[in-house]
């Protein structure tokens, strides 16, 4: 379907009881424009995206939408609203329910550059994704990302029930989320989202420091966000980052480290015995506890030098209970 320039209004649309072995709708054309007033989308079965397009610059509005029920059975071609490049998307007054993909989830931008992501007073319950960003999958381009405005707007809107089978909820952001981001994320209520393991709302692939200041802003009384019994496997039942970051805590054993040996390093003499935790945390500070053991490739090892020569010692003994993380733990004893 090329349409170059072009409104296209989806006006009292019902699209029902359909199965495609590729995308329901796929739009080319540099320019695509299109507007789905009081549409109706129930029970389609495709294997690809409901909606897809590549153009260079979209503009989509939902008002009051109703997408339910609907399945993207396709493990390589992303979510059901899947679109690059240029994105200006707005939703207002929408319903998205019960609705299962087998990649991601409901909305897949993929190497994005200038966005406007806009969401009001919407409805998003019960879908499932089996892999990441069960409502949103946010991928940047980043040939250039510095030149580019970008734009979240999420408000008064529900997230309930969503299910992802490994990272994000609600929203799996593969981008550095950096200042150029305008964020306003307000009056929203995320609740009983579930991931198979971290992110159970948001997860960030790439984490920095500018997470901290993302997860504070949605945290924020004034900005009236809630955040009820949302679950992760192994880590951050809110928000999540892959791990970073060990710490070493002491011992609650006899002959544990104190805090003051564990800042200015670890010192013993011949003969006696001491031990240590080591935890695994993400950016967040969220213990990683990974029982599906999908870091399993994280592991510690430890030497013993000599103190004054800064060698080696020859023989020696070292004690872990595993030399993997076991609910984000390894507790060694030398």
């Amino acid at each position: 379907m090329n349409l170059e320039g072009k409104l296209t209004l989806f006006d009292n649309v019902n699209i029902s009881n359909i199965k495609s072995n590729g995308n329901v709708i796929y739009m080319e054309g540099d320019i695509i424009n299109v507007e789905w007033n009081h549409g109706y989308v129930n029970n389609s079965i495709s294997n690809g995206p409901f909606l897809k397009t590549k153009s260079n610059n979209i503009d989509i509005q939902f008002k009051s939408f109703i997408f339910k029920n609907n399945e993207n059975g396709s493990k390589n071609d992303y979510g059901f609203i899947s679109m690059a490049n240029n994105i200006n998307i707005n939703i207002d007054y929408s319903e998205f329910m019960n609705n299962e993909s087998y990649s991601s989830g409901i909305f897949f931008f993929n190497d994005t550059k200038n966005n406007n992501i806009y969401i009001n007073n919407s409805i998003f319950t019960s879908n499932i994704c089996h892999s990441k960003g069960t409502i949103l999958y946010l991928n940047e381009d980043t040939s250039n990302e510095y030149k580019y405005q970008k734009s979240i707007s999420i408000i008064e809107s529900n997230f309930e029930y969503n299910k992802a089978g490994y990272f994000g909820g609600v929203a799996f952001i593969n981008n550095r989320i950096e200042f150029q981001y305008n964020l306003d994320i307000r009056k929203n209520k995320f609740f009983n989202n579930s991931v198979g393991v971290a992110g159970g709302v948001f997860f960030f692939e790439q984490p920095n420091d500018r997470i901290y200041y993302i997860h504070n802003l949605l945290k924020m009384k004034s900005n009236e966000n809630e955040f009820k019994n949302n679950k992760a496997n192994s880590h951050g039942p809110d928000f999540a980052t892959h791990p970073t970051q060990f710490e070493i805590e002491n011992s609650n054993n006899i002959g544990g480290l104190t805090n003051n040996e564990i800042k200015n390093g670890i010192e013993i003499y011949s003969g006696e015995t001491t031990s240590f935790s080591i935890i695994l945390k993400d950016k967040l500070n969220n213990i990683v506890e990974d029982l599906e053991k999908f870091y399993s490739d994280i592991g510690i090892t430890i030497e013993l030098y000599d103190y004054d020569r800064n060698e080696k010692v020859p023989n020696y003994s070292i004690v872990t209970s595993e030399n993997i993380f076991n609910r984000g733990n390894c507790l060694s004893y030398i």
